[in-house]
């Protein structure tokens, strides 16, 4: 079986699997009778239905994972990464199979509606200009601000008891160990006996607790930190020191706040419980954080830059530029990261910064950011900007004059970037053909070898003769004019939580919660039952819907 054969029969499991869990997740009660039973029974027994309407998480986990070196293995793995990469494999599902599923050009796909736009507002405290970037995550990474406690006086209490509690089961066991050996016969006088504790005229009383303390049956005080404090770490300002700021021309003190550019129909909201500790093992967060069952977020939108501010030289030539590029802002476009009206970078600067070992695509964007003043500048802007997700993406060839852009030159792709695309199960030619075809962009280079599965061959042999305009203007440009994000009222409703038990990520066990008909079920593996506790603040993800409040 060829490459394009292979890839083609795990996305019809991939397919035919989702639909499954989809069809499974949508029945009113997990005790009720599946879907399509008169259709899919034919006679069969209600085991035989209930199969036939119902996937294994161990298979459904198993094919999800296929060929990827970390979750095709038995090891634990992080659910949050789990989420990033299930979301990425149905994107490109369902790219191949747009047309068959009569998915409409104007839809979004399954990703889109858990994608959050966020924006980052950067202010230079020399020249008080301003940046503001843009970015789009499936969802919201929260540190978790332990010293935020409101409880640190009864868990410093519990924290001292423990520790005697630990002290005192240490001296019983010097003791017995003590004990044994004078009673072995060793001594003549038993001098070296040693009493055990709550021995020797306690009360009954006093030895019954001493007995409770040392059996450690309290239950742990775990600090209780507000979601609020969570949330206020995320929107506060942080001070950058080492800002290069294009309108000083060096280096200076900035400040960075986050905000919501949009907010998604389906939100997930992943508490950073995990971290490696200073010996480099991998250690778990244990607090609680009390989680609401609504939230109100719309007060955190951003409304973008004001007419009253200054913004950065890049920042102001992008805006300007915006109208001349159709309208259709991205993520960057217009607030300083995404592409701007094509100019030639200067060689010298490009070589030299090179030179250092940046790469090529990102010096001639140091180059043009900084208006080809000089390598120094140019450095500077590529120390502050190399995190970029367009930083290593080819800049946009200028077009000739007339208005008529010159069919795209093949050129050498990053090497990088194709061994990803082939350790995917793609040959080397259908990797560069992809990258060509999409400007060197990883991500819709996958997108675009999946959406022409069913005719690859004649995609590649196209891009090579430089029609990748022509390639990309069937099945690719469908995908790419869908909405990647979709906005709406940042109003939400607590859905389903995922927890995890252990002591960190590479141990321990995933479980979910889900809330059905206005009660919390509990799904761990195969076993389904109704949940009366729901571990509200103790949640590792949590996902929210968005609620029309007119409706509530």
């Amino acid at each position: 079986m060829d490459t394009s054969d292979s890839k083609d029969v795990d996305n019809n499991q991939f397919q035919q699997q989702a639909a499954e869990v989809m069809a499974a997740a949508q029945q009113a009660d997990h005790q009720q009778q599946p879907m399509d039973t008169a259709h899919v029974g034919g006679g069969q027994s209600e085991t035989a239905v209930q199969e036939a309407n119902s996937v294994k998480p161990a298979a459904f986990k198993a094919l999800v994972g296929r060929g990827h070196p970390e979750f095709s293995s038995g090891r634990q793995q992080d659910a949050a990464e789990y989420l990033l990469h299930l979301l990425q494999l149905i994107s490109r599902a369902e790219h191949a199979a747009a047309s068959r599923l009569n998915i409409p050009d104007g839809q979004g796909l399954t990703p889109s509606i858990f994608n959050i736009t966020l924006e980052d507002r950067t202010q230079c405290l020399t020249t008080s200009r301003v940046s503001y970037r843009r970015s789009v995550t499936s969802s919201l990474a929260l540190h978790i601000p332990v010293e935020a406690a409101i409880n640190q006086e009864e868990v410093a209490n519990y924290k001292e008891r423990e520790a005697k509690r630990q002290k005192l089961k240490d001296e019983q066991a010097t003791a017995y160990i003590g004990a044994g050996s004078s009673l072995d016969g060793s001594t003549e006088n038993g001098s070296n006996v040693v009493l055990l504790p709550h021995q020797g005229g306690t009360s009954d009383s006093t030895a019954a607790a001493g007995t409770a303390a040392a059996s450690g049956n309290e239950s742990p005080v775990l600090p209780v930190v507000p979601f609020e404090a969570c949330l206020n770490k995320f929107i506060a300002a942080e001070v950058l020191d080492d800002y290069y700021s294009a309108a000083a021309g060096r280096k200076v003190q900035a400040t960075r706040r986050t905000r919501f550019a949009t907010f998604p129909p389906v939100l997930v909201i992943a508490l950073k419980r995990y971290y490696v500790a200073e010996d480099w093992t991998p250690k778990k967060l244990e607090v609680e954080v009390p989680m609401p069952e609504q939230l109100h977020l719309e007060q955190l939108r951003s409304s973008g830059p004001a007419q009253s501010e200054q913004l950065q030289p890049e920042d102001d030539a992008n805006q300007q530029q915006q109208p001349q590029q159709g309208g259709a802002a991205t993520a960057g476009n217009g607030l300083g990261g995404g592409a701007a009206t094509a100019t030639e970078p200067d060689a010298t600067i490009v070589a030299q910064l090179m030179s250092m070992g940046f790469s090529e695509n990102g010096s001639k964007r140091a180059a043009i950011a900084t208006g080809n003043s000089n390598a120094e500048a140019a450095m500077e802007w590529v120390l502050s900007h190399m995190e970029d997700p367009d930083f290593n993406d080819p800049w946009p060839a200028a077009a000739p004059a007339g208005g008529i852009a010159a069919a795209p030159a093949v050129q050498q792709q990053d090497p990088e970037k194709v061994s990803m695309l082939t350790a995917m199960g793609f040959e080397v030619d259908a990797a560069e053909a992809a990258l060509g075809a999409t400007n060197g962009n990883i991500e819709r280079a996958g997108d675009w070898l999946f959406s022409h599965m069913d005719d690859l061959p004649a995609a590649i042999a196209s891009v090579k003769r430089g029609e990748s305009g022509a390639v990309a203007g069937g099945a690719a440009a469908a995908v790419d004019s869908r909405p990647s994000v979709i906005d709406g009222p940042g109003d939400y409703e607590l859905l389903g939580i995922v927890s995890h038990m252990g002591s960190n990520t590479a141990c321990g066990h995933y479980v979910a919660h889900i809330k059905k008909n206005g009660r919390w079920v509990i799904f761990n593996d195969e076993k389904v039952a109704a949940s009366e506790h729901p571990p509200l603040s103790l949640g590792y993800m949590y996902v929210y819907i968005r609620v029309d409040k007119a409706q509530r």
